[in-house]
């Protein structure tokens, strides 16, 4: 896994401390494996990469010299080296024992609250449409080469990260997008890579339980732009009601990057908009020409909700920035279909017909895009079944609650991944701010497959069930554990039935 022979070659230009070894300590074989670890091997013992709720110590006894931070409990005598700024110094060694594979691909990354996981799967459609084998890495599963891996993680900690680079360096490939989240980014899980070409899609209140304030978590996120762009690489970002995507901008032009703002506003000047629609425009088809410094093109787009067309412009963008035609570009986003539980519909929905929509949405900006798309295609009653996650930022509970009955006909009130939380709190919380008025029209049920067994059941032709926050994600958490939880199937059974 390396070359060096000696720990100051392993660790060079990393801050650490020795404890019963030094930097002349020999090195024989280095891993990342606990259960992989001989006794004369030099192992990497990661902390447990988890939000600040639970973070934890667990002892490792493998191992001749463990390189690891100060969370990590040692046995009595065992010989270690404290890597002391773990934000910095994992991501520089995991880079250096994969052989620097970053240097060698064309890569982008999008950060933002909403839009990171469908503007990187467009990406990935245009480089595929183009021919150029790649990697993607996001929340609806990593592919690595067209192979699946575990997305236990956006945006993975160095060394599976590194890794999945790695391997695609020794596929052939030379192109890989990712999606770069807050907390990836502020733990260091991204450094010290740096990027062909950076977007960001807009800003939310989100993840507060992690980064405590709103100005701490947009912090986050412009270190997409401070600390990972390419010097002459691309910036792009959506300025439409966005001060902190213009700031983001702004950082990049500061250390000589290109670039280009993003607006689907009519009359708002932006270096890459869309110009006029091409035909009308009808729910799932956007039909468009967009200008972009490159030049013109005429943008296809089966996807539904405005916000989609914005993370089409973006993937545009991000794919200029690694270096792909407008061609290519038009060509990959009009064979573009959606992301994984983004804006997916289990049963089209139509006069006769009950709808039946799973999407991602959970926090307020992004349930406030959904609902009006999901409202636009019902003919009788908008059916929402949603709720907010145990051990997360509680102060946005009310907010979903006051939003969602403010959209929805019928509001089937429950939890997501309630984790360690009693899920009684959180529905409570939820539900704590509606009048009695709103009360009316809300069923409240912690258990989720109920609640979307009911809503489907009840709903009338015409009707849409609109069945929000997990999208993709075919389980729920609860406490430590991953219990399957197929929505589109659960859906499609009570269908089935009627």
């Amino acid at each position: 896994m390396t070359a060096a022979t000696q720990l100051s070659q392993l660790l060079d230009g990393i801050d650490v401390s020795y404890v019963g070894c030094g930097p002349e300590t020999p090195v024989d074989r280095v891993t990342a494996e606990e259960g992989d670890a001989g006794p004369h091997d030099t192992l990497i013992a990661l902390p447990v990469p988890c939000d600040q709720l639970y973070k934890r110590e667990y002892a490792v006894a493998h191992g001749d010299v463990v390189i690891t931070d100060r969370t990590v409990a040692l046995q009595e005598g065992q010989r270690a080296v404290y890597i002391e700024r773990p934000e910095r110094g994992f991501g520089v060694l995991a880079e250096r024992l994969f052989d620097y594979p970053g240097h060698k691909l064309k890569m982008a990354a999008v950060t933002g609250t909403n839009g990171k996981t469908t503007t990187s799967w467009l990406v990935a459609s245009i480089l595929a449409h183009a021919g150029k084998a790649h990697t993607r890495i996001g929340t609806v599963g990593h592919s690595v080469v067209g192979q699946r891996r575990s997305d236990e993680f956006t945006t993975p900690p160095p060394f599976p990260l590194q890794e999945m680079l790695a391997h695609t360096v020794a596929s052939g490939a030379r192109y890989a997008v990712m999606e770069a989240s807050s907390q990836g980014l502020v733990e260091g899980r991204v450094w010290p890579l740096k990027l062909d070409a950076v977007a960001m899609t807009n800003l939310g209140s989100d993840h507060l339980d992690l980064h405590q304030t709103l100005e701490a978590y947009r912090s986050a996120k412009l270190l997409l732009a401070s600390q990972h762009l390419k010097p002459g690489g691309v910036a792009v970002a959506v300025v439409d009601d966005e001060p902190t995507c213009e700031t983001f901008l702004e950082i990049a032009r500061s250390q000589g990057a290109t670039a280009w703002a993003i607006s689907v506003k009519t009359g708002r000047k932006a270096d890459i908009q869309v110009l006029r629609e091409l035909e009308p425009n009808r729910p799932g088809r956007w039909a468009v020409e967009v200008a972009t410094p490159a030049g013109t093109f005429d943008l296809s787009l089966s996807l539904e909700g405005r916000f989609n067309l914005t993370n089409a412009l973006t993937a545009a963008g991000l794919a200029l920035g690694l270096g792909l035609s407008l061609d290519e570009i038009s060509a990959g986003l009009a064979q573009a279909g959606p992301a994984p539980g983004r804006v997916q519909w289990v049963s089209e929905p139509g006069p006769d017909r009950i709808g039946v929509m799973v999407d991602s949405a959970q926090c307020p900006h992004s349930l406030a895009h959904i609902l009006p798309v999901a409202r636009e295609r019902t003919h009788g009653a908008l059916r929402v079944v949603t709720g907010c996650g145990g051990d997360r930022d509680r102060v946005k509970r009310p907010v979903v609650g006051r939003l969602v009955a403010r959209h929805a006909d019928h509001f089937y009130a429950t939890c997501n991944n309630i984790r360690h939380e009693d899920p009684r709190v959180i529905l409570r919380d939820t539900l704590s701010e509606l009048t009695a008025e709103d009360l009316e029209r809300v069923t409240p049920d912690v258990d989720r497959r109920a609640s979307i067994e009911r809503a489907v059941a009840e709903a009338n032709p015409g009707d849409v069930v609109l069945i929000a926050g997990l999208g993709g994600q075919d389980y729920v958490v609860i406490g430590a554990d991953r219990v399957p939880l197929d929505e589109g199937a659960i859906a499609r059974a009570v269908l089935a039935r009627r």
